[in-house]
């Protein structure tokens, strides 16, 4: 019983335990994203699989949540009896191996097609702070993807940069009202720099913005510069439907995909 409490306790105040710093990562990963839905299953696992096969539960779970909660803002209730149903298997042994809990969580483990298509869709509106977390943690996942770069999404001087605007100058001629309104949020129109350089360039314009990207720090930004001598709606959609390949290497269980 007094473990079950230390472990409910490092579940949902992971800054207060004794676990690992990796440990810690992956809760504070579900906190982020704002999930509950697993606590049953991962406090049964932590009573019945050996320490590494938790470790990878909980990683396998961050994944899960990601493809199914924040990208594919599924129901949770499906979710929520697939993981209580796993956690009863495992209370009584009929599963005893991480294969085998993994599989029974195979139900809520979006499908790549399924995943890169809503990757390729997704808005996440920056004005509440958690969304910013969740953005930044994105967009500093795909570059160590892309660059290796081990990133700190929470550092301050970090910042997420609006390709176009949320209130553009008149000069962004390409974009209606309209397209504002639905694009800007959409991660294809999102992009890392450091604080300082966000701020500076403001609403500019996007022939004003290409020189500071081809000299930034982050690869995924770079790339925008090299490879758009302008911003439409279009390369938007086209940005994104790459950032969704990558993204779906990324997020991952190869035993489930």
């Amino acid at each position: 019983m007094e473990e079950d409490v230390d472990t409910y306790l490092a579940l949902t105040n992971p800054d207060g335990s004794h676990w690992l710093p990796r440990l810690k990562e992956h809760v504070r990963m579900l906190r982020m994203f704002n999930i509950r839905q697993p606590i049953h299953l991962l406090m049964t696992a932590k009573r019945h699989l050996s320490d590494s096969d938790f470790e990878r539960l909980l990683d396998a779970i961050v994944v899960i949540s990601f493809r199914y909660n924040v990208i594919g803002n599924l129901q949770p209730n499906e979710q929520e009896r697939a993981y209580h149903a796993e956690a009863m298997r495992l209370a009584t042994q009929v599963h005893t191996k991480l294969h085998d809990v993994l599989d029974g969580l195979k139900t809520v483990y979006t499908h790549d097609d399924v995943f890169r298509t809503a990757f390729a869709e997704k808005t996440i509106g920056t004005a509440q702070n958690r969304n910013r977390q969740v953005v930044k943690y994105i967009l500093c996942q795909l570059e160590r993807q892309k660059t290796g770069a081990d990133l700190d999404f929470g550092s301050d001087t970090l910042s997420i940069e609006h390709i176009c605007p949320t209130k553009p100058q008149k000069t962004w001629q390409s974009f209606t009202d309209e397209d504002v309104e639905t694009l800007s949020d959409r991660l294809g129109n999102m992009t890392l720099l450091q604080a300082g350089q966000n701020n500076d360039l403001g609403n500019a314009e996007y022939a004003v913005k290409r020189p500071v990207y081809q000299k930034s720090t982050y690869g995924l930004t770079r790339d925008i510069a090299e490879h758009n001598a302008d911003w439409t709606p279009e390369r938007i959609a086209a940005r994104q439907k790459s950032m969704a390949s990558m993204a779906t290497s990324i997020w991952r269980i190869a035993q489930l995909s």
